[in-house]
């Protein structure tokens, strides 16, 4: 059995590493528990809006597009550890600040289309038909861009190139992450040691800063 060690302080910076310098990356299914389909409640928006709406018709497609794009945003937010922060995301700009965060969108586009939902939902504005186009249009390629995630989410990547840390004392081995507990695990070793050899291991948590710096590396450097 190969010996480990825990340790609390850093010992790397993502920044230090490209993305040629990993050697595998690991993918499986995303982990999330909705039973809401966003895709479902998109093709309900596309089918309210035939050209020449009427009212009703702009009111409903424009509801079930943000259905699509909130189901879809609260997938995305479990699916990468949201569920194990301390103090958890009760809203959807909250929601769209953690993806931000770990590098999978940007938001402002997104909080734009959602101050147009909520003037339909809470001042009984009317959406126009080009309004409503352009609010399933954006979330069509928000839905088309994440898709990936969903079904071939990175969790682990290893590293056989010299990744070392700072002081040059220690090598970064792989980096494993369990979603679904919020955690990211460095595995590294001395410089110099054997397989065979002892382990240091480096837990980050979803609550720690660090932890979006990592997500957004593996991220960036997925291919």
């Amino acid at each position: 059995m190969i010996s480990t060690t825990a340790v609390q302080r850093p010992l790397f910076s993502p920044d230090t590493i490209t993305r040629y310098q990993a050697d595998q990356y690991t993918h499986g299914a995303m982990h999330h528990t909705s039973k809401a389909i966003p895709e479902i409640f998109l093709e309900y928006a596309s089918e309210d809006l035939p050209s020449g709406a009427s009212e009703k018709l702009l009111i409903n497609s424009l509801s079930n597009a943000k259905r699509a794009l909130h189901a879809q945003v609260e997938i995305l937010c479990e699916g990468f550890g949201a569920s194990n922060l301390n103090k958890q995301l009760q809203n959807f700009p909250s929601r769209l600040d953690f993806l931000e965060k770990c590098g999978i969108l940007r938001p402002r586009i997104f909080r734009k289309i959602n101050n147009l939902r909520n003037l339909v939902e809470h001042e009984y504005h009317i959406p126009t038909q080009q309004q409503a186009e352009d609010f399933i249009d954006i979330v069509y390629l928000f839905l088309d861009a994440v898709k990936i995630f969903r079904y071939n989410q990175p969790y682990d990547i290893e590293w056989f190139d010299e990744v070392y840390d700072f002081t040059g004392t220690y090598q970064l081995k792989s980096m494993h992450a369990s979603w679904a507990k919020g955690k990211i695990t460095l595995r590294s070793q001395f410089k110099g040691a054997e397989r065979q050899d002892p382990w240091i291991t480096q837990e980050i948590s979803v609550n720690d800063p660090a932890y979006f710096i990592w997500v957004k590396m593996m991220l960036q450097h997925d291919y």
